[in-house]
């Protein structure tokens, strides 16, 4: 959107992107997530949040995919409680973070989206727990 929009970010400073998103979400008053070497989330208010939890040194292709599909079912969840957006997007970024670092980890530099895929459905046991009560998995 931003590239739409004829906003570049490639070789820019940090903070004149973290500056550009912001602007842009207040702008088109709407939440914009940018994924990078740090995550950034801002809202439609022009709020900016930073997630930089540690991943992996590989950033294979795909992995914007796998953040989509995470922010959707979290943003899905979200529903059933008074979680707010920007804690959706934090644990969707941590989240896919993580499971391209345990990838990483088994794998090594070889790993592809679809090692990092294959970490999401050990990595949601890990965090399934603290959702019960809040939904019922077998209505999903």
């Amino acid at each position: 959107m931003l590239q739409v929009l004829q906003v570049s970010t490639l070789g820019k400073p940090w903070e004149e992107v973290r500056l550009a998103v912001s602007k842009l979400a207040a702008r088109l008053k709407m939440n914009i997530f940018l994924k990078g070497p740090t995550d950034m989330f801002a809202t439609a208010d022009g709020k900016v949040r930073l997630y930089d939890a540690e991943g992996s040194a590989r950033r294979p292709g795909g992995i914007g995919d796998i953040l989509s599909g995470v922010i959707a079912v979290f943003l899905l969840w979200s529903t059933r409680s008074d979680v707010p957006l920007h804690t959706v997007a934090e644990a969707a970024s941590f989240f896919v973070r993580e499971a391209a670092r345990r990838a990483h980890e088994q794998i090594g530099r070889g790993m592809t989206a679809s090692d990092v895929v294959a970490q999401v459905a050990p990595l949601m046991k890990t965090i399934d727990k603290p959702y019960e009560g809040v939904y019922d998995a077998n209505k999903l």
